[in-house]
């Protein structure tokens, strides 16, 4: 009996104590926060504008879907913000965050609320990604910073801030990083368009942002008296990565859950993968504009106007970046040369260009010219016939200035595209010819009699202009002068040339014929003649005409003395008185 009074003396006292003590437990409970906390932002600050990426990271992660309105922002994220917070008012562009600063805009928009703005796409300057790198870059002296969450790097700002997320959190955490299926990647600072720095840089970048604009122009004339781009802004850029290629790529290049000032090498990294490796492609991010305007921060100062038709014709008619390679201009032949235009890009070859106001006097009609695309711009060739009158002395030839206009005509209202190309030519004195050796026979004909022979070796030097050993090689009239006055005519009976070793074989003939005993071959003299060799050249419109001179051994002509007149004795006169 005295065991059983103490215990029933404590079982009343828990009976008491108990509804005070589950009451306590359920105010702990209920002041224990919830995660993810129960706290919403409206769409016009930065925290309302953060929550649709962060939310289907949380999803993504496997955690368990809260009920009521949410804040799924980490609670560690205005530490990456610098002086903003999730109160800082923002405007949230309808188009992904590449293809806004590759948007053009018209004098209208760029006074409205970006997320006002009803983006068309025809009114992008590129359309694919890729074309350009159009994704915004820091811009220097601004501070910039660059933040990274996977789904342990989310637990963990949670656990920082005091918040206690389920234990199911930590197991699918784990497993979805494993699988690299799910992480954040974004960059908070002061930006700017890289249209920007094209447009400044003077070099192929500028020019095929120009060739890029004339064609935009050409296809929206809307367009020509007004055209605007988001040259600067100060904002958020932030993506969502899925692809555990790309959660790779951020884990290598910037770091895992990282919240770090965006240096120069960071950007670089970024830039470099996004060009080389397709990742980061700009048509996926989300940029989040401040507009919390003060200072010379203001919306004005965002855009700035693109040069409009009649500035780019000027600086294509100003444009310096033309490298050319030409060989010497040829004596006779068809001379061809080439103009490089790095940063033409490749829709402009079959765009009609054309050739005009042609100076210097190296071509003797009107040249061709045709348009070919490269990995580096457009090649254009010119090609025409040279001007003769630049070869009359062979052994002197003095450079000569080419010059002429690229035009791609003006049509439909856009105004034509004129480039100038300058450029000094030398003139090629080849091919050169020296006589290296003569040799003589007789040749019989079919009368008998035999006429002189004569077969010149002839080098040449033709590597500027070569010549076309199927040509037909030949030469002028030929006449041997002797010593009294004499004149013995020849002819080129036969003409070849060896290409490999550069040397040209003429046989002469002389025109006239003796019989053998009439010639005198033991007793040579040697008489000089010249003549003009006709030479044909690759790619010709005509041939080549050099002069050789030379002396020919040719024989004595013996003539038999003629025979004294045959006297016939007078008859004996007759006697007349014998008659």
């Amino acid at each position: 009996m005295s065991i059983r009074r103490p215990l029933l003396v404590l079982f009343l006292l828990l009976l008491i104590a108990l509804p005070s003590l589950l009451d306590a437990q359920r105010r702990r409970t209920r002041d224990e926060p919830t995660w993810p906390p129960e706290r919403a932002y409206s769409r016009l600050f930065l925290g309302g504008a953060l929550q649709d990426v962060f939310a289907r990271h949380y999803d993504f992660c496997g955690f368990t879907k809260a009920d009521g309105k949410r804040d799924y922002t980490p609670p560690t994220i205005e530490k990456f913000l610098g002086q903003r917070s999730l109160r800082t008012r923002v405007e949230k562009a309808d188009i992904h965050g590449g293809s806004l600063m590759n948007y053009v805009f018209t004098e209208r928009e760029i006074s409205a609320p970006l997320d006002a703005i009803r983006y068309s796409p025809s009114s992008l300057l590129y359309v694919a990604d890729g074309e350009t790198g159009t994704l915004p870059e820091p811009r220097d002296g601004f501070d910039s910073f660059v933040l990274t969450k996977n789904c342990g790097g989310y637990l963990k700002s949670a656990l920082d801030a005091g918040l206690k997320p389920p234990y199911a959190a930590f197991a699918a955490a784990l497993d979805t990083d494993a699988k690299r299926s799910s992480s954040v990647l974004a960059m908070a600072g002061s930006f700017q368009s890289p249209l920007a720095e094209q447009l400044s840089a003077g070099d192929e970048r500028t020019t095929a942002l120009m060739a890029r604009l004339w064609q935009f122009y050409l296809e929206h004339p809307e367009f020509r008296a007004g055209a605007y781009y988001l040259r600067q802004f100060e904002g958020v850029l932030i993506k969502h990565l899925t692809d555990a290629e790309e959660v790779i790529a951020a884990e290598q290049s910037v770091g895992v859950n990282v919240n770090l000032p965006l240096s120069a090498s960071i950007n670089s990294s970024l830039t470099h993968r996004r060009e080389n490796q397709n990742s980061f492609s700009a048509s996926d991010w989300e940029t989040i504009v401040y507009t919390d305007f003060t200072g010379p921060y203001t919306r004005e100062a965002m855009f700035a106007a693109l040069p409009g038709p009649e500035q780019l014709a000027a600086y294509f008619a100003s444009l310096p970046a033309v490298s050319a390679t030409a060989v010497p201009l040829r004596e006779a032949a068809t001379h061809r040369h080439s103009v490089e235009l790095v940063g033409l890009p490749d829709a402009l070859a079959n765009a009609g260009w054309t050739i005009a106001d042609v100076r210097g006097g190296a071509y003797r009609e009107r040249p061709e010219l045709s348009v070919l695309a490269t990995e580096a711009g457009l090649n254009f060739t010119v090609q025409g016939q040279t001007e003769p009158s630049l070869f009359q002395d062979s052994q002197q030839q003095e450079p000569v200035t080419v010059a002429y206009d690229l035009l791609l005509p003006a049509r439909d209202g856009m105004p034509e595209l004129r480039i100038p190309v300058q450029q000094r030519m030398n003139t090629s004195a080849h091919p050169l010819v020296e006589l290296a050796g003569t040799r003589f026979e007789l040749r019989r004909r079919n009368s008998g009699e035999y006429a002189f022979q004569w077969h010149l070796t002839v080098n040449v030097e033709d590597r500027e202009n070569p010549l076309d050993a199927s040509g037909n090689f030949t030469a002028g009239s030929l006449r041997l002068h002797g010593n009294r006055g004499e004149v013995l005519a020849a002819r080129v009976v036969k003409a070849s040339y060896d290409a490999r070793r550069t040397v040209l074989t003429v046989t002469l003939e002389s025109e006239r014929s003796w019989p053998l005993r009439e010639i005198d071959d033991r007793h040579m003299q040697s008489l000089p003649v010249e003549t003009e060799l006709i030479l044909p050249v690759k790619d010709g419109y005509s041939a080549c005409r050099r002069l050789i001179t030379a002396r020919l051994a040719v024989p004595r002509i013996v003539v038999a003395p003629a025979a004294p007149p045959l006297v016939l004795p007078s008859p004996p006169a007759l006697d007349p008185a014998q008659g």
